[in-house]
């Protein structure tokens, strides 16, 4: 008799989330006689799935290394096998689990968390095929022959120049298919003609012939700029450890996300020495092939979508290698937006409508360039245009880089021309007509309310 009421018993407790009968929610258990049921793939698949993104999470969120996320596996299975052993004891204890019921298999399930993702291969093919995470493409640049040692025996070894990039429609791809895309891309731009807050205002997207064609098309904006990725107390700037970094977001989006890390993907990156070296226009043309694609029409998401580029912002320097101008700044005509001549910006002179640059101007002067004999005439004419070649992006339908390389307000205003100006006012105002005395403007900064204390 108490073996029947302990059968019972036993046969009713379900390990599941329900706690119900295991024919209605399919879950995988065991029962007295230590048999397993059959898996409806959450042991399996989602089991896997979990794992992956417990790694992935440690890895690029926290930032551990390969290294130790090896000795974070093999701590967390042996956590895993110590509180599944003591579950199964305490389950034996309350009369649950008869002796030697067979639990082994189970166990060997349960505790092998991470079966299929121990090693760097395992974990990175499992993003590719179960997450689809989108894989960097290695693409070459230049190589050539090196000798190493100082023997005469020296051996000869290839050295590669490489960039790593990230193709832009596959990047496109997953972003519309992400559920949230619609809401996001519906921008509330102001009802006011007069008030020029969005880029679909101005007179550059409303005479695009694609865009009177296509108003919905995707606007791709890039951005350009150089990262020290070593410590900056041990590193001069311009070190072998300086990347270029190209990173993608869409005018689409609304700005109150924009700004958000989510909405702004890395497309590459690449040594800044093999930019100097044979220009950003290698890294861009890549980029280039991808938007053609787009332009002409591609089906994302099971929809026809259409979209170009619009623009690529970045400090001065980065806007002046992804448009081919001269990056010194001491050029004749050092400036992108006009030709003004150097010696005139020096002593302050106003600027003329008619020195504004032109994509005309800037393709005969780019043919000027190519034609030239030699390499001082070359040279000669790029000191006198401020262009050292063609920008890679010129080839597409609607770009070029005279109306596409737009100010950067961070570095223009912020870091430039704001600053100088606020010294002035404030030497104005303490210094040179007493409005107000140094001690009070300090006692009004420091009681300030920025909107972040």
């Amino acid at each position: 008799m108490e073996d029947e009421e302990e059968n019972i018993r036993v046969s009713e407790v379900q390990f599941s989330d329900e706690n119900v009968p295991l024919e209605e929610n399919g879950e995988s258990s065991f029962c007295a006689d230590g048999k397993c049921v059959s898996e409806n793939g959450r042991s399996g698949g989602e089991r896997l799935e979990k794992a992956g993104r417990f790694l992935m999470t440690m890895q690029y969120v926290c930032g551990v290394n390969q290294n130790k996320l090896d000795t974070v596996i093999k701590e967390t299975e042996i956590l895993v096998d110590f509180v599944y052993n003591d579950i199964v004891e305490k389950f034996s204890n309350l009369g649950f689990l008869k002796p030697g019921c067979g639990t082994n298999s189970v166990k060997q399930e349960v505790c092998a968390v991470f079966d299929g993702l121990r090693s760097k291969w395992y974990q990175d093919k499992y993003l590719k095929e179960s997450l689809q995470v989108i894989q960097p493409r290695c693409v070459s640049i230049d190589a050539k022959f090196l000798k190493k040692g100082e023997s005469q025996k020296r051996k000869v070894a290839i050295m590669e120049k490489n960039f790593f990039y990230i193709p832009v429609l596959e990047v496109l791809e997953k972003l519309v298919k992400h559920p949230d895309f619609e809401v996001i891309t519906q921008r509330k731009c102001s009802p006011d003609a007069d008030v020029l807050d969005c880029y679909t205002k101005g007179n550059l997207f409303k005479n695009n012939p694609f865009f009177v064609l296509h108003p919905d098309a995707l606007r791709l904006l890039l951005y350009y700029d150089d990262a020290e990725f070593c410590k900056d107390l041990s590193s001069r700037a311009g070190g072998s450890q300086k990347l270029g970094c190209l990173y993608l977001t869409l005018d689409n989006i609304d700005p109150l996300y924009r700004g958000n890390l989510d909405t702004i993907w890395l497309l590459g990156f690449v040594n800044s020495h093999f930019v100097k070296e044979h220009g950003l226009g290698v890294v861009l043309e890549r980029v280039r092939a991808d938007v053609e694609e787009l332009e002409e029409g591609v089906v994302l998401n099971d929809k026809e979508t259409f979209g170009t580029m619009i623009g690529i912002s970045g400090d001065n320097l980065g806007a002046h290698e992804a448009g081919g101008f001269k990056c010194g700044f001491t050029a004749n005509c050092p400036c992108r937006t006009c030709e003004m001549k150097l010696s005139d910006l020096r002593v302050g002179a106003t600027l003329s409508t008619t020195l504004l640059r032109t994509p005309e101007r800037y393709n005969m002067q780019v043919e000027e360039l190519n034609s030239a004999k030699t390499m001082k005439e070359r040279q000669q004419k790029s000191t006198e245009y401020g262009i050292d070649e063609a920008c890679a992006l010129n080839g597409l339908s609607h770009f070029h880089a005279v109306h596409g390389l737009p100010p950067h307000p961070m570095h223009d205003l912020l870091e430039g021309s704001l600053l100088r100006g606020v010294k002035h006012i404030v030497k104005h105002c303490v210094v040179d007509c007493s409005l107000v005395s140094l001690d009070w403007l300090n006692s009004a900064m420091e009681d300030m309310d920025y909107g972040y204390r």
